[in-house]
C-alpha cells in the first residue's frame, strides 16, 4: 500500500498544493501559466499501472478543469509517451523514444495555446492510433 501512498502523493496530492499556492497569487495577478505534466497512460487501461494511471488521469482533469475555472490563467497539461529518462530505464532514443531536450523543444511551442497535448509529433501519432483502436485489441498489446 506505502507505493500507491507514495504515487498519489506525488502526483496528486504535490500538484494540488502546489495549484492552490499559484492561484492564491494569481487571484492578484493579471496572468498566470500553469503547467501540469499527466502522461499517455492517462488515457487508457494500464496492466500493473492502476495507482500510476489513475493519478495522471486525475491530473489531466484537474488541468481542464483549471483551465476552465480562471480566466487570467492559462493552463497547459502534457501527456508523453515515451520520453527517455530514469523512471522508464533511460530507453535509447528513437523514433518514438524521444530524449528529453527533443520533448521540452516540442513543449515550448504549445505552452499557453492549448489545454492539453502531447507535443512530441510522434507521440501525438501514438495517442491516434491508440484512440483507433478497439479496447479489445489494446488489452491484446
Amino acid at each position: 500500500m506505502e507505493p500507491v501512498r507514495d504515487v498519489i502523493k506525488l502526483n496528486i496530492w504535490a500538484a494540488l498544493k502546489m495549484s492552490h499556492s499559484f492561484v492564491n497569487k494569481a487571484k492578484k495577478e493579471k496572468n498566470y501559466l500553469i503547467i501540469y505534466m499527466s502522461s499517455c497512460t492517462s488515457k487508457f487501461a494500464v496492466p500493473a499501472g492502476t495507482a500510476y494511471s489513475s493519478s495522471k488521469a486525475y491530473i489531466r482533469q484537474f488541468a481542464a478543469c483549471m483551465s476552465c475555472e480562471f480566466d487570467n490563467i492559462d493552463v497547459t497539461c502534457f501527456s508523453p509517451w515515451n520520453v527517455s529518462t530514469a523512471m522508464i530505464k533511460n530507453p535509447e532514443v528513437s523514433f518514438a523514444n524521444c530524449a528529453p531536450d527533443t520533448f521540452v523543444e516540442w513543449a515550448f511551442k504549445f505552452v499557453g495555446l492549448v489545454d492539453e497535448i502531447d507535443p512530441y509529433i510522434v507521440h501525438y501519432l501514438e495517442d491516434w492510433g491508440w484512440w483507433a483502436m478497439p479496447l479489445s485489441l489494446q488489452k491484446a498489446s
